[in-house]
């Protein structure tokens, strides 16, 4: 199993403006907090086999979530 959480951390840094976070593995499993991401509008997990739990958390302008 990949350390999922560790992995979107440092790919998806607070510290930039992110709108579109896209994750297309299907090795991605277990729980993911994706939080504090003001300018998040799109969120896409596609082809991901299994995840546990997602919490979803100060997404002010999000607009989109396909899972």
């Amino acid at each position: 199993m990949v350390n999922n959480q560790n992995d979107f951390n440092n790919k998806y840094s607070k510290e930039t403006e992110i709108t579109e976070i896209k994750i297309e593995d299907a090795d991605f499993q277990g729980q993911l907090d994706i939080k504090g991401y003001p300018d998040l509008e799109n969120l896409r997990l596609q082809e991901v086999d299994y995840i546990e739990k997602i919490t979803l958390q100060n997404l002010i302008n999000l607009q989109t979530v396909i899972i």
